[in-house]
């Protein structure tokens, strides 16, 4: 028998790789059975699932009723909670078998449908359902367990002729557990009518008919091989996709790391660009103070020379020498004019490109930027122990951002002159890209503070307080 499973569990893992729907389904209801008859009910009607979607996904109606049958019979094993499970499914299949005209799937339909109504007491159902079944089945075993349905059903009906010429029927069959069952009604039936001897004549018989059942049960040995070729199976399968698995982390975690890199590079060359930016802005103020101050100088100079050539008189050799030199002062004057206004006009190019850079990347290795980040999180966390930004960090934080703005701060100010300095901050906050609910931790208020202030900074501002999205365009135009 262990044999057996293991040959259709390799047939089974074979034919997963196939489209071969009859040899799939027919391999499936047939292991499926094994299972159930050696009482592995959890692998068998994992079994008949895969059954009903096969038989779904190829419309096939009668192998679809065949394993909802079998599916219910599983339902109805496992004990009372299930039943409500069993009757869903067993409706399912009445529907499917009402419109073909194959009796020995309609026989199958109505067997089960006659056993789950005497295990819910719908005694009436069973009589129907099973009389229904006699019409379709031809087979003299079936018959027989019709028969003890229906004689059970009589015997709880107290109707005792019927049951006891339907269980008196069922007793022709070699099977021992509808014998015995028969054989435990009749004794019932004759101990209600007062005959005793009967009584006792089929409670003998019951107890026969048990022990000859226990005797060709299944060893509890097959039972514990099947089990143990199901678990070797799945140790397999398992090891397969750990491996599988295991490549696809490796390839997520490559990936992950190579983004990582990435990032950080991206971030590095950044971080570089900001800094290089900010150099050459820094140069090139100081070379423009430079070249101004010159400027300044070589016009008091030209001034001077212009003064002493008017008051210089009949001396021809000096006016010349002085309109010489008065020559070579404009046109050195006007080269470093030229070269200021070229210096100016790239320096307006820096700062385009300065002003372009997101803010808050600028300020991400700023120390007090990253004092405010944890002073965030730590309102957060630990709302009954709050901190508070001081008058000099704020300060420190205002000036770190007009110098990595070039002046947003100052610009802010001279533009809208109402704000005050609690306006200020919270643009601040709103120009690093600050949450509402961040702004909330890190000013220890409630939201509905902040948006009060995002309204009295727009009136401040001018502008309508219904039109809150339009603070940060604004903020991003200064």
């Amino acid at each position: 028998m262990e044999n057996t499973v293991r040959e259709f569990l390799t047939v089974s893992a074979l034919l997963e790789k196939t489209d071969n729907y009859e040899l799939s389904i027919l391999l499936k209801n047939n292991l499926g059975l094994l299972f159930w008859e050696h009482s592995l009910s959890k692998e068998a009607d994992s079994l008949y699932r895969q059954s009903v979607e096969l038989a779904e996904a190829h419309h096939d109606t009668l192998r679809l009723a065949i394993a909802l049958v079998h599916r219910a019979d599983i339902c109805m094993e496992k004990g009372k909670e299930y039943y409500a499970d069993a009757d869903t499914i067993m409706n399912r299949a009445l529907k499917l078998v009402d419109g073909i005209d194959d009796e020995h799937v309609k026989s199958i339909v109505f067997s089960s449908l006659s056993y789950l109504c005497d295990y819910q007491e719908r005694l009436q159902d069973v009589i129907f359902y099973a009389h229904q079944g006699l019409r379709y089945t031809s087979d003299s075993s079936a018959k027989k367990g019709y028969y003890l349905v229906l004689g059970s059903a009589y015997s709880r009906l107290t109707n005792y002729d019927s049951a006891t010429i339907y269980l008196k029927r069922s007793l022709d069959t070699d099977s021992y557990y509808t014998r015995a069952s028969a054989c435990m009604r009749l004794s019932e039936v004759a101990a209600a009518l007062g005959d005793k001897d009967n009584a006792l004549k089929y409670e003998t018989l019951y107890g026969v008919y048990k022990d000859s059942m226990k005797m060709v049960e299944r060893p509890t040995v097959v039972v514990s091989s099947l089990k143990n070729v199901l678990h070797g199976q799945s140790v397999s399968r398992y090891e397969s996709s750990l491996v599988q698995y295991r490549y696809y982390l490796l390839l997520i975690g490559g990936l992950l790391l190579v983004f990582v890199c990435f990032y950080l590079y991206k971030r590095k060359r950044r971080h570089a660009e900001i800094v290089k930016l900010q150099a050459k802005h820094q140069n090139l103020y100081i070379s423009i103070e430079s070249l101004q101050k010159e400027l300044f100088e070589k016009k008091i100079e030209i001034d001077n020379l212009q003064k002493n050539y008017q008051q210089l008189k009949t001396d021809t050799g000096q006016k010349e020498q002085q309109e010489g030199c008065l020559r070579e002062l404009l046109g050195e004057y006007h080269r470093m004019q030229e070269n200021l206004e070229k210096q100016l006009n790239e320096k307006n190019e820096e700062v385009i490109k300065l002003r372009r850079l997101n803010l808050k990347s600028v300020l991400a290795s700023s120390p007090v930027y990253i004092k405010l980040l944890e002073l965030c999180k730590h309102n957060r966390l630990n709302p009954d122990e709050k901190r508070m930004f001081s008058s000099e960090e704020w300060n420190m934080l205002l000036q770190e951002i007009d110098i990595a703005s070039l002046g947003f701060v100052e610009r802010l100010q001279k533009k809208y002159e109402f704000l005050l300095e609690d306006d200020i901050h919270f643009c601040c906050l709103v120009k690093l890209e600050f949450k509402y609910s961040d702004i909330a931790f890190i000013w220890g208020c409630l939201d509905v503070a902040v948006y009060k202030r995002s309204n009295s900074v727009l009136k401040r501002m001018g502008v309508s307080a219904t039109k809150k999205s339009e603070l940060i365009n604004i903020l991003n135009r200064i």
